[in-house]
């Protein structure tokens, strides 16, 4: 029987990209009131500079987004003339305003019902490369827990966030069924311990892989319980 549900966040309970270029915005904005030294870095693209750089000296900030464009951060404003301190200051409260931007986020429709009508029935765990946090969106009354590629060291489709939510589940594979839109990052990435898995596919696009296909496969959250029904009916 199916015991619980995983489900990524980024572009399976909402789109993320809207949300994030105006997180940028809002963070551009505030930089160039408040640190006005920095805005030729903002116009020549310097930030974007900044983090090849960092992230080819240091490859796995990758999996640490928020460390990440905290640095980026602050070496803009090193390289824009601000002390060490001033600068390190500077990052911090931008950094501030852009996680609170970044958790502006327009759900999917139906997706409250949907997780309050899954967790009256199961455990939910959410399970994300990015740095969303459930508790701050004011959806972790619904969550046993929530992993990121931050708190894990990797992310996804790295087998060790599935083996966290696995071992903190107390559960086997094929007790719990995992939800997302990323065909490599949540369904290969589940398939390979033998998760069950939705897909999330609200354009309704071939299956792009030539690894096997997901278990069920959903336009939009709506369909999400009907989906799971008809996977635990098929364990019985």
């Amino acid at each position: 029987m199916i015991k619980a549900i995983t489900l990524d966040l980024d572009d399976t309970l909402w789109e993320v990209m809207p949300t994030i270029i105006a997180a940028e915005q809002t963070l551009r904005s505030w930089l160039a009131d408040h640190w006005p030294e920095v805005t030729p870095i903002l116009a020549d693209n310097g930030l974007m500079e900044i983090r090849k750089k960092l992230v080819a000296d240091d490859p796995g900030l990758m999996h640490r987004v928020s460390e990440m464009r905290l640095r980026v951060l602050n070496q803009a404003l090193l390289t824009a003339g601000y002390s060490e301190s001033k600068a390190s200051q500077g990052a911090e409260s931008a950094f501030e305003v852009f996680i609170e931007a970044r958790h502006q986020v327009s759900f999917y429709p139906l997706v409250i019902d949907v997780l309050d009508q899954l967790s009256r029935q199961y455990r939910l765990a959410a399970l994300s490369n990015g740095n969303a946090n459930v508790y701050r969106l004011g959806l972790g009354k619904y969550f046993s827990f929530s992993l990121s590629a931050e708190s894990v060291g990797i992310g996804k489709p790295h087998p060790a966030m599935f083996e966290q939510a696995l071992e903190r589940l107390e559960l086997d594979p094929d007790q719990v069924i995992h939800v997302g839109d990323n065909p490599d990052d949540d369904v290969v990435g589940a398939q390979q311990l033998g998760i069950h898995t939705v897909w999330v596919n609200p354009d309704q696009l071939d299956w792009p892989t030539d690894t096997p296909k997901p278990t069920a496969e959903i336009e939009c959250m709506e369909q999400l319980p009907e989906s799971i029904a008809l996977i635990n009916d098929r364990q019985r």
